[in-house]
């Protein structure tokens, strides 16, 4: 697999995120950011292809995964928390867990830490 991210910040007082994934027979297109949630969601399976807004976007992620029709409150994390209910209907232990967000932060400290004081941080 190869990926690449490439993040552009400028004087532009403009927000603008787009995530596009390419793979083999397929893609993924995430569009039109709001500050909370993307608005569009564009994927290519095979022949399949699939445009989806805001709203249509919980309904697809609820449907594949066979969960019932509610309308959880959209905002930061909304995928995550869905992935978070699912994984206690199953009864299966949640991913990510404690673990890896513990570790995410320790990251996050170092970095912090290696700017205010102007040095390299091994972790």
């Amino acid at each position: 697999m190869v990926g690449s991210l490439l993040s552009i910040w400028n004087n532009v007082r403009m927000d603008e995120r787009r995530i596009e994934i390419f793979f083999e027979n397929g893609y993924i297109v995430l569009d039109g950011y709001t500050d909370i949630y993307f608005n569009k969601f564009e994927y290519l399976i095979g022949r399949r292809k699939k445009r989806l807004k805001a709203n249509e976007i919980i309904e697809e992620y609820q449907h594949v995964k066979n969960y019932p029709l509610m309308t959880p409150t959209r905002g930061h994390y909304l995928f995550e928390n869905l992935s978070f209910m699912e994984a206690i209907i199953k009864e299966e232990k949640p991913y990510p867990g404690l673990e890896i967000g513990y570790r995410a932060h320790e990251i996050i400290e170092a970095a912090y830490q290696s700017s205010r004081e102007n040095i390299r941080i091994s972790i």
